[in-house]
């Protein structure tokens, strides 16, 4: 009704818009693919990040990087948190890694690289911006 579409689930749809009166209609084929960064949130200094191992490959080990970035985007701060055994169908919903401080309007940028070695991402960085103050 009001042109908003969330996605709760990887797969495959069809949106159509009609008019009221039905005379004109429009069709979008919409696909929404799963992420190996799933989820990233912000609270009290501390970025919370869900991960999960989407692909067929089991990884040893592999390097979340965090960084925190000024309205102007300058690099405030940054944070490497190293994961073992990253197989295949692994799931981790429980990542905390703090901060000293978050500030409003900041925006967080969380990458996952096979290793820092050879940076070679292991699928898009997730950004968000913080809206409140900790």
């Amino acid at each position: 009704e009001n042109g908003i579409v969330t996605a709760y689930a990887p797969g495959e749809t069809i949106i159509t818009a009609k008019t009221t009166d039905g005379e004109l209609s429009t069709s979008y084929s919409l696909t929404v693919v799963d992420d190996i960064i799933q989820k990233v949130s912000a609270n009290n200094n501390t970025v919370s990040i869900s991960l999960k191992n989407i692909s067929d490959t089991n990884y040893d080990s592999v390097t979340l990087v965090v960084g925190i970035y000024a309205q102007n985007g300058r690099l405030r701060d940054i944070k490497t948190v190293p994961i073992s055994d990253f197989i295949s169908g692994y799931i981790n919903d429980n990542i905390q890694v703090p901060f000293d401080s978050i500030a409003t309007d900041s925006r967080i940028k969380v990458f996952l690289w096979k290793s820092l070695s050879d940076l070679k991402p292991l699928c898009d960085f997730r950004e968000i911006i913080v809206n409140e103050s900790f």
